[in-house]
């Protein structure tokens, strides 16, 4: 159910098309947040090392996101 319950809440405030999506900031916060959860849930079902990978390509999305300002 949680997966479900999360792609509906990125659907209406991170999708590209969305009517109600998140400005800037907020946004961003909002995607390192999911991005964390997803990372906790990996971590305790066993993948530590895809962890670790999955980490920091969401670290380097982001990054890449705001200095590039794709965050408009």
């Amino acid at each position: 159910m949680a997966p479900l319950t999360l792609i509906a809440v990125w659907g209406i405030w991170a999708a590209p098309s969305s009517a109600h999506r998140l400005p800037g900031v907020y946004r961003l916060i909002f995607e390192l947040s999911v991005s964390a959860v997803t990372a906790v849930c990996l971590y305790f079902t066993g993948f530590r090392e895809f962890t670790v990978w999955f980490i920091v390509l969401a670290l380097a999305n982001a990054l890449i996101n705001y200095f590039t300002g794709w965050l408009i």
